[in-house]
């Protein structure tokens, strides 16, 4: 996967992507708790790791992804980009 392309219409309201990467994590590599204001998703390529979050931890494997969401707080303003 050393190539990425992007197709972005101006018009398109399904999935922009803001940015784009690989990164090759060290052991125990680890990031959070941390909020941000879009979402993110991670795809493994290989190795593995475990995903922590407030319902557990998931073992997180080649060929699996997992999507980080936005999530507003009861009576706060959500986030528009």
């Amino acid at each position: 996967m050393n190539n990425v392309i992007l197709n972005i219409q101006a018009d398109a309201t399904d999935i922009i992507p803001i940015f784009v990467g690989k990164q090759k994590c060290a052991p125990s590599h680890s990031f959070g708790p941390a909020v941000r204001d879009y979402y993110l998703i991670h795809f493994c390529i290989d190795g593995r790791g475990v995903l922590s979050d407030k319902f557990g931890e998931h073992k997180i494997y080649p060929g699996e992804c997992f999507i980080m969401i936005i999530v507003c707080r009861k009576g706060s303003k959500p986030f528009r980009g």
